[in-house]
């Protein structure tokens, strides 16, 4: 069973719903990044999220302060890829959201340098 997780898309995956809170800036970036490749939202947010795992190396925890009012948003993620990173949250001692931020913005990052331009 499964589909390509590594494009971001669900196909016949074991999905979790997961709500994390993100600043505006990653919301901006997943809404023009759905509209850019038109794809849906949630598919824009796992491709940044995938993307970020793919670049991130060692510990990717930091001390993050938001930067102004958080958004929410509500994803499905792969059962497995919700499981890893609860993994890596653990093994880093920061909570599920703070790693998913900050692989969204590694994510975002990458997506910069490789169309040469911002993602948002």
């Amino acid at each position: 069973m499964g589909g390509r997780l590594s494009s971001g898309r669900m196909t016949d995956y074991q999905q979790v719903f997961r709500s994390v809170y993100v600043d505006g800036d990653i919301d901006a970036a997943v809404r023009a990044r759905a509209q850019r490749t038109g794809a849906s939202g949630g598919e824009a947010f796992r491709g940044l999220l995938l993307t970020g795992m793919a670049r991130a190396v060692g510990d990717v925890s930091s001390t993050w302060l938001p930067a102004g009012r958080l958004k929410a948003r509500t994803v499905f993620l792969p059962a497995e890829l919700d499981a890893n990173l609860r993994s890596m949250s653990y093994d880093q001692r920061t909570s599920e959201n703070d790693l998913i931020r900050r692989l969204l913005r590694i994510g975002m990052s990458s997506t910069r340098i490789r169309s040469g331009k911002p993602c948002g």
